[in-house]
């Protein structure tokens, strides 16, 4: 297995994170102005993360991938996107609102 960047990691988590909650939005018609303002927030934070690597001298800072730490947010990640995909299925998103 070739070693992840953790930094590429965190830039697709934060897009994934956007898009469960963009899913949250098109459940929740009412909420949408809420979710979507997390959408761009989450967008942000993308951008602030593809910023700093972009300013970073690659040959002087390095990133250890540190297995735990990959796989930590790795199964976060897929946690993120699992998530979205039930969001997709219910009618109510989020049972414990409805209580």
């Amino acid at each position: 297995m070739s070693e992840e960047n953790p930094v590429q990691i965190l830039i697709e988590t934060e897009e994934d994170i956007g898009r469960l909650y963009e899913a949250y939005a098109r459940k929740m018609p009412e909420h949408e102005e809420f979710w979507f303002g997390l959408v761009l927030e989450e967008a942000d934070h993308s951008t602030m993360v593809h910023s700093l690597v972009k300013k970073l001298d690659t040959e002087s800072v390095s990133f250890t991938s540190v297995p735990e730490i990959i796989n930590n947010l790795r199964e976060f990640r897929d946690f993120l996107v699992g998530e979205k995909e039930k969001v997709k299925k219910r009618t109510c998103p989020l049972p414990m609102l409805s209580r």
